[in-house]
């Protein structure tokens, strides 16, 4: 793990050891304990969260993430079922990519990629029996900036968005 410096807050923060492609030994996957620490902590702090501090998840580098609709695919929050739900015994594997966190020197950006991962976990309650069943959402906002610039607010989730970038930058003017 390396040692970083939060710029905001001064605060001292350990970042997970990113590995090099050698050191998979040909896998295509490796557990890792320090992104699995790193998710164990924004569970346990952000109410968004607290409906999952019970599940059990998986958490991986993958030696090349790739790319998917051709942009970089940072990583995954996947649902196991079937086989693999079996033998695994988790709710969620959450994985994220060596190769682009290396290439693009993020390791300072991985508790908001994980963040934004761990906000892929959604759940459903039986009303009749409370049980809870975990499920994968998607995504909350989808979009192009040129649709956005050439048409603005035009459906719900732009909407959403454009609010959220409001407050942000009210929030930035009230410091």
């Amino acid at each position: 793990m390396a040692e970083m410096i939060d710029n905001e807050t001064g605060e001292i923060k350990i970042a997970p050891y990113v590995p090099d492609e050698d050191e998979f030994d040909g896998a295509d996957f490796m557990e890792a304990s320090g992104l699995a620490s790193i998710g164990r902590d924004l569970i346990l702090s952000m109410p968004e969260f607290s409906n999952f501090q019970e599940a059990k998840i998986r958490y991986y580098w993958k030696r090349a993430g790739g790319k998917s609709q051709g942009q970089d695919k940072l990583g995954a929050c996947q649902k196991p079922s079937g086989l693999l739900g079996f033998v695994t015994g988790v709710d969620f594997i959450v994985w994220l990519a060596a190769d682009h966190v290396k290439a693009w020197a993020m390791q300072d950006r991985l508790e908001p990629l994980l963040y934004h991962e761990l906000s892929h976990m959604g759940f459903d309650v039986d009303e009749s029996t409370d049980e809870v069943t975990y499920r994968v959402v998607g995504h909350e906002f989808e979009g192009f900036t040129g649709e956005w610039d050439r048409y603005g607010s035009w459906r719900d989730a732009l909407r959403r968005a454009e609010m959220s970038v409001s407050q942000m930058q009210q929030a930035s003017l009230n410091i």
